[in-house]
């Protein structure tokens, strides 16, 4: 596969797949939720701007969405759904700001501004690096695809690690709080409890998935577990969606119209990681397509976007208007800012580092593990403190312990994936180059 730029350690599409990863993934999340939004204020009777600015909402998520299946399909179509993408950005926040011109709702909008500006911002310094432009504009005039030699299976293992050891702690935690309650709540309680153990084998089946991925590249055993998690997903949602159905009936027509949103948003991301590395994220490929095999970067690019994406997030909410409407006491069990912003800076340069797969990447690593872990350590700290000086709670002192024990360990999970993945010696190797097909 030609290589379009000096950096070995990079992926041959400089990691313009990773990026269009989780382009995918936001832009799928934005949607829906943006549908979700526009069924709530059409039951709220809310003003007809506002719905309006979530329609245009709509439309850049679809177009956000767009723009990422068509990196990740290294698509000649690529540079005119980013334009489209980022030219209803602006429209976006342009009616944003229209539609508060009295300053009713500053913190509200100027939250949501925060927050929708800050992925834009961040994808467009990825794409703008030379290595990233280089190859979009080969794909764009030549009409050639570029894709990275693992078809991103690694990456998105790291991910799915991640996000199946986070969701088996929430999960096995929300089951924990609500077998005790069987008795007292019911035919409810058991439906949460079974819900629970439904979700708590989708994200086992996730999390092992990853793991197996990461120990040993295989494209074969990743398509087998990949089905295997989304058939669990389709479960779960069914299940899902007909609690919400229930709950819905009573809302007419637009509460009932909620599972669609719910049901999109429960199957987005196992729908997305089925179809990495496979046939329908190649399409219009030759007789003789290019063989997978696992990438000198080690996933390590899609955990740097990841973190500048996470890093983004984190900015929004922290920095935001909605900080400037919170009391004292909120801010008195909130981290000092000094050490938010300072947190932020160090996952932003360590994605940052890990995107360009720079020679200081090891040590950008050691300093964000060193930083997580002070911060996870600083909120558990807090949670206890916080138990301590409420005597009223009683014997909910060591479930609240728990609770911010196990709040560290998923804050932990990311930058213990990241520093496996970066730290560790070597990247896996197949035993034998596997075709696509």
């Amino acid at each position: 596969m030609k290589r379009l730029h000096d950096n070995p350690l990079l992926p041959a599409d400089a990691g313009l797949s990773a990026v269009g990863l989780m382009m995918r993934v936001g832009g799928g999340v934005g949607l829906w939720a943006g549908i979700f939004l526009v069924l709530a204020s059409v039951t709220t009777r809310s003003a007809t701007a506002v719905s309006l600015a979530f329609a245009l909402g709509i439309a850049r998520a679809w177009a956000h969405g767009r723009a990422g299946q068509r990196l990740q399909q290294s698509a000649p179509e690529a540079t005119r759904a980013l334009i489209i993408y980022f030219s209803l950005v602006v429209l976006h926040v342009a009616a944003l700001l229209l539609i508060d011109s009295n300053r009713k709702m500053q913190p509200v909008v100027g939250g949501v501004l925060m927050l929708s500006s800050a992925w834009p911002v961040i994808a467009l310094a990825m794409l703008l690096r030379p290595s990233a432009r280089r190859v979009l504009r080969a794909v764009r005039t030549t009409r050639q695809r570029v894709f990275p030699e693992d078809g991103g299976l690694i990456g998105a293992a790291s991910l799915m690690t991640v996000a199946g050891v986070v969701g088996t702690i929430l999960v096995a935690l929300w089951c924990a709080i609500a077998i005790p309650t069987i008795a007292s709540t019911g035919f409810a309680g058991v439906i949460a409890v079974l819900l629970g153990l439904a979700f708590l084998t989708r994200s086992g089946l996730q999390a092992m998935a990853g793991i197996r991925t990461l120990r040993h590249f295989n494209l074969h055993r990743f398509q087998i577990d990949a089905t295997r998690y989304f058939t669990a997903s389709i479960v779960t949602t069914v299940v899902l969606c007909l609690i919400t159905l229930i709950g819905g009936l009573q809302g007419g027509i637009v509460g009932i119209l909620m599972v669609l949103p719910v049901g999109a948003l429960s199957m987005l991301w196992p729908s997305i990681i089925r179809n990495v590395g496979s046939v329908e994220l190649r399409p219009d490929l030759d007789d003789d397509p290019p063989s997978l095999g696992a990438s000198r970067d080690n996933g390590v690019v899609t955990l740097g976007v990841a973190l500048c994406a996470m890093a983004g997030l984190g900015g929004a909410t922290t920095f935001g208007p909605f900080n400037g409407s919170m009391g004292a006491a909120e801010f008195d069990a909130a981290a000092p800012l000094w050490m938010s912003l300072g947190f932020i800076v160090i996952t932003v340069w360590t994605g940052a580092e890990c995107i360009a797969m720079s020679s200081r990447r090891k040590a950008a690593v050691c300093v964000y593990i060193v930083a997580a872990v002070g911060s996870a350590g600083y909120g558990l700290i807090q949670s206890i403190n916080l138990f301590d000086t409420l005597p009223a709670l009683g014997g909910m002192r060591g479930s609240g312990m728990w609770i911010g024990l196990l709040t560290s360990v998923v804050a932990l999970a990311l930058p213990t994936v990241v520093g496996i993945q970066v730290l560790r010696k070597g990247a896996p190797r197949p035993t034998a180059l596997e075709s696509v097909f």
